[in-house]
C-alpha cells in the first residue's frame, strides 16, 4: 500500500504584492465624465434645463450627476450655479410674458413652485420661535409646546 504524499497546507498569510496577472482592477464600466461638462452645465442651466435635461444631454441618469458631483467639486459648483442660471431664465421667462395676452399665468406658478420651491412657495413655515407673540399666547393657553389648546373635562 503506498503512502499518500502529505499536502501542503495554505498559507494564511495574505499576499504582500499580487503578482501582475492578478492585479486587482476596478470593477465596473469607466466613468463618462469630462471636465468639459462643466461648460455644458452652465450653458443649459442658462437655457432654463432642469437637472433631467441636462443629464438627458450627457447621456446620463440624474443619479449619475448626484455621483459625479460627490467625486468632482468643480462639477458640483456647476450644478448649483446652472440652479441660479435656470432660476433666472424662468423668472425672465415670467417678466416678459406676464402682460402679454394668452400667456397662462397658472402654468407659470406651477413651473416656479415646483421648480424653485426654497424660493416660491403659498404657505409660510410657521416655528416655534419663543419670542413670537402668537407662540408666546398658545402657550400660555394650555402649556402645550405644541400650541394648540386641548378642552378640558370629559367630552360632552
Amino acid at each position: 500500500m503506498r503512502k499518500a504524499k502529505p499536502e501542503a497546507k495554505a498559507s494564511r498569510q495574505p499576499f504582500a504584492e499580487l503578482p501582475p496577472s492578478l492585479d486587482v482592477k476596478k470593477i465596473g464600466r469607466p466613468s463618462k465624465y469630462d471636465p468639459s461638462f462643466c461648460d455644458l452645465v452652465l450653458e443649459l442651466g442658462a437655457a432654463g434645463k432642469s437637472k433631467t435635461q441636462i443629464a438627458a444631454a450627457l447621456g446620463v441618469v440624474r443619479a449619475t450627476l448626484d455621483n459625479w458631483a460627490d467625486q468632482h467639486p468643480e462639477f458640483l459648483a456647476a450644478l448649483k450655479a446652472a440652479k441660479e442660471l435656470e432660476l433666472a431664465w424662468w423668472e425672465t421667462a415670467g417678466q416678459i410674458n406676464m402682460s402679454r395676452q394668452g400667456f397662462n399665468a397658472t402654468a407659470f406658478i406651477f413651473q416656479m413652485k415646483n421648480r424653485f420651491p426654497s424660493d416660491y412657495k403659498d404657505r409660510q413655515e410657521v416655528g416655534g420661535d419663543p419670542d413670537n407673540p402668537i407662540h408666546l399666547l398658545m402657550s400660555s393657553l394650555d402649556g402645550l409646546t405644541r400650541g394648540v389648546p386641548t378642552r378640558q373635562g370629559p367630552a360632552e
